[in-house]
């Protein structure tokens, strides 16, 4: 032994980590495995939490095709599903899939009638616009008269969109657009939130800055709110910059598939290189650390 060893040395005393009437967690709080092992060594082994809530996701369409045959005149494949069972999962939720109902009234409204008898929430995407065959807001103004809702919400992509409570369950069901960058972007605006909410977390909204735009941004004036796929990530000088913009289409998911944030652009024909917009970063891993 090369040193003076006094007494405490290389002992862990009563209190270091946690202390007597020291409050844990607070309800709302996501257990990680680190925090459930902090509960063990309190000699907590039962607890009372709030299960994930089990989301159901429907695809709606006769074009729709699920498997990865051939496809026939006129068909398309279905991305949506696929994608927004990801992104429920992804919310913290137990994806339910609920696979393709034809477009009939009667086939969509069997389809999400069933689905709230099992699901706590049911998201489907397509049938919601003014088409003559758009029957999910017609199925839910049949299962929930007094709550369903059809609308156009002022922004882009993302406009039509549909609303309903139904069941003795009070189960939301949430009708996106078909178009897979509209669903994308309503599935972040409307469900996400409200399926945090429904699974009880205490942070329900994703984190948002203020950016730096690296390139002028240009829109037209159609009193919408547009939200833009963008690439953001630190600046030198300490500020988010966005550092490009995907290209502008709701039928176009590849260009918008490895962005990492959503720019809220407001009503203004164009912003300059250097003004700032405000961003929703969808994956802050890739955001980086600030200088």
């Amino acid at each position: 032994i090369h040193r003076v060893v006094t007494s405490g040395d290389y002992l862990r005393g009563i209190g270091d980590d946690t202390r007597v009437g020291q409050e844990l967690f607070v309800p709302g709080d996501v257990l990680s495995p680190a925090g459930v092992g902090v509960l063990a060594g309190q000699g907590v082994s039962t607890l009372l939490v709030h299960p994930r809530p089990r989301v159901g996701v429907l695809s709606t369409g006769d074009e729709v095709v699920g498997d990865g045959g051939p496809l026939g005149a006129g068909q398309i494949r279905d991305l949506n599903r696929p994608m927004v069972l990801g992104l429920v999962e992804e919310s913290g939720c137990v994806p339910v899939d609920l696979g393709i109902a034809p477009d009939t009234r009667e086939a969509i409204t069997r389809a999400i009638a069933t689905a709230v008898e099992s699901c706590d929430v049911v998201v489907t995407t397509g049938g919601v616009s003014v088409g003559d065959v758009d029957y999910v807001k017609v199925a839910l103004t049949d299962l929930a008269p007094e709550t369903a809702m059809s609308m156009r919400v002022a922004m882009k992509p993302g406009k039509p969109f549909a609303f309903a409570v139904v069941g003795p369950r009070e189960v939301p069901v949430f009708g996106l657009p078909g178009n897979p960058v509209s669903t994308r972007v309503s599935f972040e605006m409307f469900v996400r939130p409200a399926l945090r909410r429904r699974a009880a977390v205490a942070h329900v909204e994703r984190f948002s800055v203020s950016a730096v735009l690296d390139h002028p941004l240009e829109r037209p004036l159609d009193g919408k709110v547009h939200l833009l796929h963008v690439n953001v990530a630190w600046g030198d000088d300490g500020r988010v910059h966005v550092l490009d913009i995907a290209r502008r289409d709701s039928h176009l998911l590849h260009a918008v598939s490895t962005a990492n944030a959503l720019a809220v652009v407001p009503t203004v024909a164009r912003l300059d290189a250097g003004s700032s917009v405000r961003v929703i970063v969808l994956d802050t891993d890739s955001l980086g650390t600030p200088p």
